[in-house]
C-alpha cells in the first residue's frame, strides 16, 4: 500500500508527484511480525504533528476541527473529506503501534505496525505555522540495515532486481578509488538522473559566454509536457532565468523546466557535454529524448507513436531522429492510466549510461563549479541532497525513476572536507520497492561516509 497525501518535502525529489489516495493495506488473517518496541513521540512541532495523524488512524476520538491541522498547499490535493476516508480506512486495522521515530526540523519519520503485523513508515513534512503540509504511508523497506557492502548489494536486490552500484573516493586529481564496484561499468535506465548532462552543457554555454544564469527564458506551449514539477502550470510567455530553471530541473525534476532548457541548449550541446563528461556509452543517450518525447514515444497513442515504439530499439540513432521527427505530440502529452505498468526500457525508450559514466558527470560538473562562471551549481545540486546522513556536510543529488527504473547519484563532502561518490541505479520489468532500494542507498551513503572516509585514516 502507497498513498501520498500532498506534495512532502522531506522524500527524495523522484517521489515528489500529485498526490493520490490509495486504499487501505490488505490485512493478512494472522500476524506476520510483532512490535519489537513503542516508541513515543517527540515533544516538537513535527513530533505532535505525527502522533495526531496516527491516532486518527487508530483509536483516538475524530477530529471535528480537522481541517485546522492542515496546510493551504496540503488541501489543494486532499480535502479533509478525503482525509477522513482515507483514515476511515485504516482504522479497521488498528490499534497502530509506533516502533520508532525520527524527526528533523520539519520533516519526521515513523514506523508503523498495525494489528495484522504488517509495517508500514509514515513520512511527514509541516509547513512553518506547524500545519500537515504533507504525508506519505508506504509499505515498510525490506531486509535488515546492511553493514557490509554486499549486504547492501543483497537489501538493494530485495527492491529492484538488477543494479549496479560504485561508491567511491576522489583524490586531490579528481580521481576516483573504487571503494565498492558491483556491475559499475554496465549501463542501465537512469531516468531523471540524465538531465545532470543539460546541466553540464548549460554550464558549458556560460563559461563560452553564450548564456547567463540571469539570463531571462520564456515558456511556450510547446515547452509544457507532464509532470513532475510544476513550471507546466504557469502560463506561456511567462519568463523564468536559467538559474531558475536549472535550479527547478535539478531540485524537483522539473520536466517543463527540463525541456525549456533543452530547447534553449539544444541536443548537440548536451551531447558534448556528455562527451566532456567522459561518458563512454554515448549510444545510450543518442538521440537526448526530452521529457516530452519520452512520454509520447512511450505512451502516445497514435500510429505513428505505436510505430516508433515497436520498431525503436532496432532502429540507428539517425532512424530515431526520423521517428521522432514524426511523433505526433499534441500537448503536454499522453493520458498516462494510473496502472502503466509495463516498463519502456526493455525496448530502449530511456536514458542508458552506466554507475561510472554518472560518477564521471558529477566530477565535470565539480569542475564547472570551480570555475569562475560556475558557481550556482553548488547551490542547485545541492539545494535537494536527497538523503542525509549525518558524516556527509554536503551532498550534490540528482536521482531518477520511471517505471521499472531507479537512480541515485551522490557526490558529498565529509565534515572532514574529503570527497566522495556513491551511484546506485536500478532496473526490472516487474514492480519496484522503492522503499527497500532507498533504505539500501542510505545504509550505502552511511557505510562510504563513516568507514571509508580518507581523512579519517
Amino acid at each position: 500500500m502507497r498513498a501520498l497525501l500532498a506534495p512532502t518535502a522531506g522524500l527524495i525529489a523522484l517521489t515528489l508527484a500529485a498526490c493520490t489516495t490509495g486504499s487501505g493495506p490488505t490485512p493478512q488473517n494472522t500476524p506476520t511480525a510483532t512490535p519489537t518496541a513503542t516508541a513515543t513521540y517527540p515533544n516538537d512541532t513535527i513530533g505532535q504533528a505525527m502522533q495526531w495523524f496516527v491516532g486518527q488512524m487508530s483509536t483516538d476520538k475524530t477530529d471535528s476541527n480537522l481541517a485546522q491541522r492542515l496546510s493551504s498547499e496540503f488541501t489543494k490535493h486532499i480535502s479533509p473529506q478525503q482525509l477522513l476516508v482515507f483514515f476511515g480506512e485504516l482504522r479497521p486495522q488498528g490499534p497502530w503501534i509506533t516502533e520508532n521515530t525520527t524527526t528533523n526540523g520539519n520533516n519526521g519519520t515513523a514506523t508503523l505496525m498495525n494489528k495484522y503485523g504488517q509495517r508500514f513508515t509514515l513520512t511527514m513534512h509541516v509547513d512553518d505555522n506547524g500545519k500537515i503540509a504533507g504525508a506519505l504511508v508506504d509499505s515498510a523497506p525490506k531486509g535488515s540495515p546492511a553493514t557490509t557492502w554486499n549486504d547492501v548489494t543483497k537489501r538493494a536486490q530485495l527492491g529492484i532486481k538488477d543494479v549496479s552500484i560504485l561508491a567511491a573516493n576522489i583524490d586531490d586529481n579528481d580521481k576516483l578509488t573504487d571503494v565498492h564496484a558491483h556491475d559499475a561499468d554496465t549501463p542501465r535506465p537512469v531516468a531523471s538522473a540524465s538531465k545532470l548532462y543539460i546541466l553540464a552543457a548549460i554550464a558549458e554555454k556560460i563559461a563560452d559566454e553564450e548564456l547567463s544564469w540571469d539570463q531571462e527564458l520564456t515558456l511556450t506551449e510547446e515547452d509544457k509536457t507532464l509532470p513532475s514539477g510544476t513550471l507546466q502550470n504557469s502560463a506561456a510567455g511567462t519568463r523564468i532565468s536559467v538559474l531558475d530553471a536549472a535550479t527547478a530541473m535539478i531540485a524537483t525534476s522539473d520536466n517543463t523546466a527540463t525541456d525549456l532548457l533543452y530547447r534553449t541548449v539544444g541536443e548537440e550541446a548536451i551531447l558534448t557535454a556528455a562527451k566532456n563528461a567522459s561518458n563512454d556509452h554515448l549510444e545510450g543517450i543518442t538521440p537526448f529524448l526530452t521529457p516530452k518525447q519520452m512520454f509520447w514515444l512511450a505512451y502516445g497513442p497514435s500510429e505513428e507513436a505505436k510505430k516508433a515504439r515497436s520498431s525503436w530499439k532496432s532502429s540507428s540513432p539517425q532512424q530515431r531522429r526520423e521517428l521522432l521527427k514524426n511523433l505526433p505530440m499534441p500537448g503536454p502529452g499522453p493520458q498516462i492510466p494510473n496502472n502503466a505498468t509495463t516498463a519502456q526500457w526493455p525496448n530502449d525508450i530511456e536514458w542508458f549510461v552506466s554507475a561510472r559514466d554518472l560518477a564521471d558527470v558529477h566530477l565535470h560538473l565539480q569542475k564547472l563549479a570551480d570555475s569562475p562562471t560556475g558557481k550556482p551549481l553548488t547551490h542547485i545540486l545541492t539545494k535537494n541532497a536527497g538523503i542525509k546522513t549525518p558524516a556527509w556536510a554536503s551532498t550534490a543529488f540528482k536521482g531518477g525513476s520511471n517505471t521499472g527504473v531507479l537512480s541515485f547519484s551522490f557526490a558529498a563532502t565529509t565534515a572532514k572536507k574529503s570527497r566522495q561518490i556513491l551511484i546506485v541505479t536500478g532496473r526490472s520489468t516487474e514492480p519496484v520497492d522503492q522503499n527497500t532500494v532507498i533504505a539500501a542507498t542510505t545504509d550505502a551513503a552511511n557505510l562510504l561516509a563513516t568507514q571509508h572516509d580518507p581523512a579519517k585514516e
